[in-house]
């Protein structure tokens, strides 16, 4: 029977919040010059989300090439995108003692106050067969780009030279859609995550500080499938919040042409689903006609579900994987958007870079969501989305 790690048990679910795409590992890795570290993950950062949860850094756009933080390790010719304006990001800020939680997991400290921790912690009573929690001691700040507009138009331009640079000179082996920009970030101090698959009974977790430290216990002589880790800040630490929970950004995709083209023809991963491109033909039906030649690049934008509806900006991120309710073949950390690229490219063979925005996958998915299966989730992008093509 396949076995998940951690980080698949705890990924899968925690995408259905809609609260971006999480990541396992939210600390920035040490490998990385000091300068990066001490922000964490920004604004115009190009990475990819490893399997194990890890956020895996490769420069940064707005930055110039001999900056700390991209150390002269970018691509060949780059030159960076004028920085943003500071009122062009949206910031919110949530209160201390908060959590994010699949269904399945729900708090029992009730009646605290919501901007403290209570005395007793966090409680959770977990049932069903599969859940997940990220509990918050203290305050989270997310930070989003609004106007992405320029920041689409720049990826598109530049997506095959990235690629080029990541597989060639910095190794990575990415396959194609696993190329992602941050547009967005939500970043903590301290978090405690935990998770569990295939329960057979009801059990209650506790997040409680313990001598100035938050710590995750159980209950005595109940059984305890769930798997837990926590982080809490040393306290002579007075840096600023640099633990990302949570990515925003673009999922960055080639038409497979134009991948064979740099990498030569590979194999193609669509779906652990055999019938995926089934499901595109039974599709078909509306849309964009794939015969007309489309220019360049394509995203999705949204109808907002009224006739005649103007359409608003939209795009989206990585993999068919994680719509399914079930853990699916084959599993790893994965990204709707790359779903909807190839979905992009589907119905425009001739487009050589698709994009897709997360906020567009945590529109369709969602905790309380129908969709339990590819055709559905399909479904719901050919009723929210008209397919768009720019030239760059």
């Amino acid at each position: 029977e396949r076995v998940y790690s951690e980080s698949e048990v705890y990924c899968l679910q925690m995408l259905r919040q809609k609260r971006g795409f999480p990541l396992y590992e939210p600390a920035p890795q040490i490998s990385l010059h000091e300068a990066y570290r001490s922000r964490g993950i920004s604004i115009g950062d190009v990475g990819r989300v490893t399997q194990d949860g890890i956020f895996d850094f490769f420069f940064n756009i707005f930055l110039s090439s001999e900056d700390p933080v991209n150390a002269n390790e970018t691509p060949e010719g780059f030159m960076p995108l004028a920085m943003y304006q500071p009122k062009d990001v949206f910031h919110l800020y949530h209160a201390p003692g908060s959590h994010v939680s699949t269904s399945t997991v729900a708090r029992q400290d009730v009646g605290v106050s919501s901007d403290i921790v209570p005395d007793n912690g966090f409680i959770f009573r977990c049932d069903v067969t599969q859940g997940a929690v990220l509990a918050l001691p203290h305050s989270t700040h997310l930070q989003k780009l609004q106007n992405i507009g320029t920041v689409q138009c720049y990826a598109a331009r530049h997506a095959a030279s990235w690629y080029e640079h990541v597989n060639g000179p910095r190794g990575r082996e990415l396959k194609n859609g696993e190329l992602y920009l941050v547009t967005g970030h939500e970043r903590t101090v301290s978090w405690g995550m935990a998770s569990y698959h295939k329960s057979n009974c009801d059990f209650r977790l506790k997040f409680q500080e313990n001598t100035d430290r938050y710590r995750w216990s159980g209950v005595v002589g109940q059984d305890n499938p769930s798997k837990r880790k926590c982080y809490n800040p040393s306290s002579t630490n007075v840096s600023p919040p640099n633990h990302t929970v949570f990515l925003h950004g673009l999922s960055i995709s080639l038409k497979q042409g134009l991948w064979d083209m740099l990498f030569g023809t590979v194999s193609v991963e669509t779906s652990s689903i055999p019938d995926f491109y089934v499901h595109f033909d039974r599709l078909r039906g509306s849309g964009v006609d794939s015969k007309r030649r489309l220019p360049w690049w394509s995203r999705l934008f949204r109808t907002a579900g009224r006739p005649g509806a103007e359409p608003q900006r939209a795009i989206s991120n990585q993999g068919p994987e994680a719509i399914l309710a079930e853990f699916p073949r084959n599993s790893k950390i994965s990204n709707p958007g790359k779903l909807m690229n190839e979905y992009i490219l589907s119905k425009s063979p001739d487009t050589n870079v698709a994009l897709t925005h997360d906020d567009d996958w945590c529109d369709i998915l969602g905790d309380t969501s129908d969709i339990q299966t590819l055709a559905d989730f399909l479904r719901q992008v050919e009723d929210r989305f008209t397919l768009c093509t720019e030239n760059g």
